[in-house]
């Protein structure tokens, strides 16, 4: 549930890379941080997602392979990443990149559809970058490691469901840290809604409690993470914490019907 979760495969970029002028389509669909203009990218290769590797690493070299200069903001792309993508229902990391004393504040990143190349948008407060120049990547792990909560809390509670009987199967999953919730497939019975937040929270606190590791590994070229212990995992992209115990505090917030879903809310403490 979070995001593209098939690692990109970085493709040779034959002479130099094609200059975009569009409007950037990103997974997300929000295109209002970046430039308008008249192509798209599609002469540029996918970028290496090294914030697959560890949720915990937060700096990295990468070369410049594009630069995009908008009225206020600007897109630098690079042929490998650090930083994590907006998409499966997860925000974007933020950081920065230097090149000695030039500085790129990185606000906001997604993933171009057409051809999996990643886009950060933001802010030189310094200088500038050329093609070809190896930056530094940094990001903020204040946020990473708080989006990396959230995200393995919506996992932790499909199986907190699952422990109270409650044998649904999740559809969309929303964690950010302002109104994070899961669906879950089919309506519950709301004389029975606060009998359930009561189980539910106390399975939910029974699994942080135990501190069950979180499993990362790939079946046919497929990252799969398996969040509390349950053994087939599921596909996801996104970034999550080592165990249930770095979670530490999580509440559900309220459990309604959502037309023919129901919807179960949480919060994560920052």
């Amino acid at each position: 549930r979070g995001g593209s979760n098939k690692p990109n495969q970085p493709k040779a970029s034959s002479g130099n890379p094609i200059k975009p002028k569009a409007v950037v389509s990103t997974t997300s669909g929000d295109s209002k941080l970046f430039p308008r203009s008249n192509a798209s990218l599609t002469g540029l290769p996918s970028t290496n997602p090294l914030y697959m590797d560890d949720t915990y690493r937060n700096k990295a070299e990468a070369k410049v392979i594009q630069i995009v200069s908008g009225e206020q903001e600007s897109i630098v792309i690079t042929d490998q990443t650090i930083f994590h993508p907006q998409g499966g229902g997860q925000p974007s990391d933020e950081g920065t990149m230097t090149v000695g004393s030039n500085n790129f504040e990185v606000k906001k990143v997604t993933k171009a559809k057409e051809t999996g190349a990643i886009l950060h948008a933001g802010v030189f407060r310094r200088g500038s970058f050329r093609e070809g120049d190896v930056v530094s990547q940094e990001v903020n792990m204040t946020k990473r490691i708080f989006h990396a909560r959230i995200h393995s809390a919506g996992h932790l509670l499909d199986v907190a469901m699952a422990k109270i009987g409650e044998q649904r199967k999740p559809g969309k999953g929303y964690h950010y840290p302002q109104g994070a919730y899961v669906e879950y497939i089919g309506k519950i019975d709301v004389k029975e809604r606060d009998a359930i937040v009561t189980k539910l929270q106390a399975a939910i606190d029974e699994l942080i409690k135990s501190d069950i590791a979180t499993k990362v590994e790939l079946k046919n070229n497929i990252r799969h993470v398996s969040v509390a212990g349950v053994e087939e995992g599921c596909p996801c992209g996104g970034t999550h914490v080592r165990s249930t115990g770095e979670i530490k505090s999580m509440r559900v917030t309220k459990l309604k019907n959502n037309k023919k879903n129901a919807r179960v809310s949480y919060s994560v403490e920052v």
